[in-house]
């Protein structure tokens, strides 16, 4: 794998351990909206963000 490879597999991965955690969170407080929600919700958008920027640049 080359470097830009592994390091959009670790945005995806980290993507995936957000949106895991922000469903843990929405089940465990019953769909209630609470900071760690949404502080989740914004690292989520941050590592989308991230992840389409790296994949669009030519570089790392």
């Amino acid at each position: 794998m080359t470097t830009k490879e592994i390091t959009l597999y670790t945005i995806k991965e980290n993507l995936n351990e957000k949106r895991h955690q922000l469903n843990e969170l929405v089940n465990q407080k019953n769909l209630v909206i609470t900071d760690d929600i949404l502080r989740i919700s914004q690292e989520i958008d941050i590592l989308i963000i991230t992840y389409y920027k790296k994949l669009n640049s030519s570089q790392i």
